[in-house]
């Protein structure tokens, strides 16, 4: 099984949160738990979109799962999000509702398995809904877990991803 991590690459609406826009984006998908948005209104939700790899074209998705990484803001204890994973039409794939204390902590949602393909997962978006606690949301991501495709009839292909590689010995062909 090989995976890959999506982020978000575009903020469709935000509200109730210090940054908007792409500042909002830059900190909720630079992998860096030091940044986030802070909630400052007392509702505030983000809508946003991930982005798409080709990594998984072809292949058999076998589970899709959404990160959120979070904390409170210091006016409670602990502060909920409702995180809405959603396909391309904006219909629910899952919905999980997440708690979070003054830890920097990730919440792994619920895996989707039903009805995936590579092209369905294209397009994915999510909404983030918190609770009016206040909370820091700091990373969004998902994780795609997928069996790469071979070709029907001959195997001996292989999926090189980018990167450097080093032939010690046989023969390749690039068509």
């Amino acid at each position: 099984m090989a995976t890959v991590i999506l982020r978000p690459d575009s903020i469709e609406s935000s509200t109730g949160f210090d940054v908007s826009g792409a500042t909002l984006l830059g900190r909720i998908n630079d992998s860096d738990p030091d940044t986030g948005a802070t909630q400052s209104q007392t509702t505030a939700n983000i809508t946003g979109a991930f982005e798409n790899s080709a990594d998984y074209s072809g292949a058999t998705i076998t589970q899709v799962q959404m990160t959120v990484q979070a904390s409170t803001s210091g006016r409670a204890e602990e502060c909920t999000i409702t995180c809405d994973l959603l396909d391309s039409d904006s219909e629910v794939l899952q919905r999980d509702t997440h708690s979070f204390t003054a830890e920097n902590e990730s919440r792994v949602g619920t895996a989707v398995t039903d009805g995936l393909n590579s092209s369905g997962i294209d397009d994915l978006q999510f909404t983030l809904s918190a609770s009016a606690d206040g909370c820091i949301i700091k990373e969004v991501s998902i994780e795609v877990t997928f069996t790469v495709a071979t070709p029907a009839g001959n195997p001996a292909y292989i999926l090189l991803n980018s990167g450097k590689y080093k032939i010690t010995a046989g023969k390749v062909k690039i068509l």
